[in-house]
């Protein structure tokens, strides 16, 4: 596995780096939906966790980058209400299944 995309998370929230420099973070308290799919990436199909922002914007996680299994770890235990079988949901999923959301904050600033 490469050293690079990596992502992570710290007290703050979560982070992506798809090089040395390139760091991008989310804050939690701005995570308004996380929502996730399958995708064929021709060699291997990855799971992606879409991490949007209340602009519109998201920050995306990928099952090859390193850190990916801490991202999850994190999610289930940051994310109020988040169920707490919410990945198994994911891992079920086939790439030609649509993106589903699987939290989604219903306001900012509160719990969901």
């Amino acid at each position: 596995m490469s050293k690079y995309p990596r992502c992570g998370v710290d007290a703050s929230g979560l982070w992506r780096e798809d090089w040395p420099g390139s760091r991008v973070t989310l804050a939690w308290q701005e995570v308004a939906q996380v929502r996730a799919c399958k995708l064929d990436c021709v060699t291997a199909v990855v799971t992606v966790l879409q991490i949007d922002h209340p602009s519109g914007d998201c920050l995306e996680f990928d099952s090859d980058a390193a850190g990916f299994d801490e991202v999850v770890a994190a999610l289930t235990r940051e994310l109020p209400g988040i169920s707490p079988d919410w990945y198994a949901q994911v891992a079920s999923l086939d790439q030609d299944d649509a993106s589903i959301v699987v939290w989604r904050r219903l306001a900012l600033g509160k719990n969901a």
